[in-house]
């Protein structure tokens, strides 16, 4: 009886332990349920995760010549249960592991996709884990999606695409190729893959079958030609060869003129499949994908939809057997534009070579161009009061000003510089206006019927101040953890010695040491950031700076202010508390676990943005402050970077620096120091006064206090 007992007691255990290792397996790695009917089509409007029956991993061995072979060695199904990323970056950024795209500045926005693009690891696998729910053993499944390359062509790699493999056991030397979904080269785009699996023994009922995608790390960056930037998308099994049926029809809209208007189309059934998209009725040459982008539909060369793109459209989708599915019609309008171009803003500036240029930029981008001109524009540079004069003569068929540059602009508006002679100059009393002439060839916008820009004046932006330049000053924090309390707003108290760190600009932080230069043309580095320490041992992801200036006018409506300088990876900048700028980062309140959602390389230009700050300038003293993120835990580098110029219409009073004081306590001494030079340190015994002259201070004034002593409080009048 006892030894009865004791047998029962094990077996209980013994199923307990089975019961429960079961359960663990089920909760972290489940599978794609492929019913009678076969698996409905997965279009990834959310991530999928390992339950659901996608997974990934990354492998640090083996890849490029090798990769098939190395593929089939080591991969174990039970090893591949890392979820896979999320990213919203268009095209798809670099990632250790596969990832779900959310991205809504897409082309075809609203198809979301998984993507491969390794980086570190040798190569990656993404993992679709399929259980045979059809109640019966199968012989051969269909599977079929959409493939896509995203990057400029050609690019550059190893292994072109992507390597498809499957297996019934997920074993390793197990895997067999498809090569139906593995043929690539350089120039490859997007397909509609599919192809027919005939299993060596049959799929049996409620056992597994994995499909893997496997893809090398390209030999080059983000420079081009530059590795392919793969994805996935409306993935589907079926047990035979069905005709097409449409899944997801086009959609009707209307649109402004000068959207990018882009239908859809997503069928089930066997492929490959072809598309043909027809307009009212009409087939389109060259339309055969499953998305029609409405542009250049006649030939014009816009990138852009316009009025006679509206219309009725439709598609024809055609599979590996008949009938096609023919969509419903999706009813497109284009409202044309109807309003004429206007200016926003002349601004004052001058080019590298010292000469003076004029800024100027417009409500919308004209498709003039230089080469269009065959009569001249007419610009001058007015005076309306003050000691200067005109800097151009107001005999416009004497004078005219010659266009020398048109570039578009980081406001979506075309400026048009207008370059002075050298050696003319701004009379920094006088208040100036631009106006325009548009002569026997006016300035017209995109539109399909253009409309004409009037003659026009408006004031010049004439008078500028640098208050931060790129080598100013800033307090700023590697720590990787967020500053306690509102570390953006002006009144923040940043004199934490063990938080906040004095450094001068620009900052840069690069994984393999400190660099001598930064890039994107910031000049050598102020202040080396730290790359990592115990709390982010592979990289510092969050950076936080703040600095001071002095605005010494009133804050006025006519007050524009000019940031430039760089933010790698992306960054926010606020102005005495407001939010004035976010780049490259996501929409919503923040958290300090935000990464950027942007990659920068290390040849893109400098971010400039154009801003009326209204009421966030003040009168006097100004805090800025800046959040730096980082894209992923990849980023080979930081850098930030910022130079401010605030420009007016009215003449600016003196230049007045406001004295920064700093104190330190090291816990034997304390030290006052104080930006700029010069001056004098009052000191009192409390936070009202008086105060009184120290004589004998120097900066930085070096002394210590003997315990009981009380508190002291310093100022620095200049």
């Amino acid at each position: 009886m006892k030894k009865t007992r004791v047998l029962y007691q094990r077996a209980g255990g013994l199923l307990a332990v089975a019961a429960a290792a079961l359960l663990t397996c089920g909760s972290a790695w489940s599978q794609l349920s492929v019913g009678p009917s076969g698996l409905p089509t997965q279009t990834f409007d959310t991530l999928p995760t390992p339950v659901q029956g996608w997974s990934t991993l990354g492998y640090s061995t083996g890849g490029a010549g090798t990769l098939d072979a190395d593929v089939n060695a080591n991969t174990d199904a039970t090893a591949v249960t890392t979820t896979l990323g999320s990213s919203t970056t268009f095209p798809p950024s670099q990632s250790t592991v596969a990832r779900w795209n959310g991205s809504t500045t897409d082309p075809n926005a609203g198809r979301h996709f998984l993507q491969t693009r390794p980086t570190t690891s040798t190569y990656l696998v993404l993992m679709a884990t399929l259980q045979n729910d059809s109640e019966s053993a199968q012989n051969q499944i269909v599977i079929s999606y959409d493939w896509a390359q995203h990057n400029p062509i050609p690019v550059s790699e190893d292994v072109y695409g992507q390597r498809v493999f499957y297996s019934l056991t997920g074993a390793p030397n197990s895997w067999t190729l498809l090569p139906d979904l593995s043929n690539f080269n350089e120039n490859s785009v997007a397909e509609s893959l599919s192809t027919t699996i005939v299993f060596p023994e049959p799929w049996a009922a409620g056992s597994r079958l994995y499909i893997i995608w496997a893809d090398d790390n390209g030999p080059r960056g983000t420079d081009n030609p530059q590795e392919g930037s793969y994805s996935i998308d409306n993935f589907g099994v079926t047990f035979s060869v069905q005709p097409p049926a449409i899944v997801t029809q086009p959609a009707s809209s209307t649109n402004a003129e000068y959207s990018v208007v882009t239908l859809n189309v997503s069928a089930s059934g066997s492929g490959p499949f072809t598309y043909q998209w027809t307009k009212d009725g009409n087939p389109l040459p060259g339309a055969t994908s499953s998305s029609l982008r409405l542009t250049n539909m006649t030939g014009s060369g816009f990138t852009w939809s316009r009025p006679e793109d509206s219309g009725d459209y439709a598609v024809t989708v055609s599979g590996a057997v008949a009938p096609p599915a023919a969509s419903d019609p999706a009813h497109v309008v284009i409202t044309p534009d109807t309003n004429a171009p206007t200016f926003f803003w002349a601004l004052s500036d001058t080019n590298a070579a010292g000469n003076l240029v004029i800024r100027v930029a417009y409500s919308e981008p004209l498709i003039t161009a230089l080469s269009d001109l065959t009569e001249p524009i007419f610009w001058n540079v007015l005076k309306v009061s003050g000691p200067g004069a005109d800097l151009l003569s107001p005999d416009e068929a004497s004078a005219p000003v010659i266009l020398t540059n048109v570039v578009f602009a980081t406001t979506n508006t075309l400026e048009i510089h207008l370059v002075f002679a050298l050696g003319v100059a701004l009379d920094p009393a006088t208040t100036y206006k631009v106006t325009f002439d548009g002569g026997a060839a006016p300035l017209v916008d995109r539109a399909q019927t253009p409309n004409t820009m009037a003659n026009y004046e408006l004031p010049l932006y004439a008078h500028s101040r640098e208050p931060i330049s790129l080598n100013s000053e800033w307090r700023y924090s590697g720590l990787d953890v967020p500053p306690p309390g509102n570390w953006w707003e002006a009144a923040y108290d940043d004199s934490d010695g063990g938080f906040w760190t004095l450094g001068n600009g620009p900052f840069d932080a690069f994984r393999d040491g400190c660099r001598t230069d930064t890039l994107h043309n910031l000049g050598p580095v102020g202040t080396c950031l730290v790359w990592s320490n115990d709390l982010a041992p592979a990289v510092i992801t969050n950076y936080y700076f703040r600095t001071h200036f002095n605005y010494p006018g009133q804050p006025q409506a006519n007050g524009m202010m000019i940031l430039n300088g760089k933010f790698d990876d992306g960054g926010v900048i606020y102005l005495n508390g407001q939010e004035i700028v976010r780049l490259g980062m996501p929409a919503g309140p923040l958290e300090h676990t935000n990464y950027a959602n942007r990659t920068v390389g290390g040849t893109d230009l400098q971010d400039t943005f154009y801003l009326f700050p209204g009421s966030a300038l003040k009168s006097g003293d100004n805090v800025v402050a800046v959040r730096l993120a980082q894209v992923n835990l990849s980023s080979s580098d930081a850098t930030m970077g910022l130079r401010m110029v605030i420009s007016t219409i009215d003449p600016l009073g003196p230049a007045v620096t406001q004295p920064q004081l700093t104190i330190t306590n090291n816990g034997t001494q304390i030290s006052v120091r104080w930006t700029p030079p010069g001056g004098s340190l009052l000191e009192a015994t409390s936070v009202t006064g008086p105060f009184t002259t120290n004589a004998a201070a120097s900066n930085p004034h070096v002394f210590t206090l003997p315990t009981g002593s009380g508190q002291r409080f310093f100022r620095v009048a200049q």
